[in-house]
């Protein structure tokens, strides 16, 4: 079975594409150009879109539901980026101010 080209996942009202390939990543281009480049389309257009993109010779799947939470990914980003520094960077509140001095 062959990879696909692009994959999506239904959301409710929304559906999401992400591209998987080159070629993907092209068509995504151009259904991000038509939707204020989200690459998401209103849920009821999901068949009309998938039939038009499979005639144009696109392999697309339905994409499997991220089994993370947040904090699990937060973790293996702490890992893949510097460890503690990372995980303690998305536990800590910054506050930045700012003050306009008119001279």
């Amino acid at each position: 079975m062959k990879n696909p080209d692009l994959t999506y996942l239904k959301q409710g009202l929304f559906t999401t594409f992400f591209p998987e390939t080159p070629e993907g990543k092209e068509a995504w281009c151009e259904i991000a150009a038509h939707t204020e480049g989200t690459g998401k389309i209103f849920t009821l257009h999901l068949k009309q879109t998938l039939r038009m993109l499979r005639s144009k010779g696109y392999i697309v799947r339905k994409a499997k539901k991220p089994t993370l939470t947040d904090d699990q990914l937060l973790d293996q980003l702490g890992q893949v980026v510097g460890g503690e520094l990372w995980a303690n960077q998305a536990d800590t509140t910054i506050v930045v101010s700012r003050t306009d001095k008119k001279t």
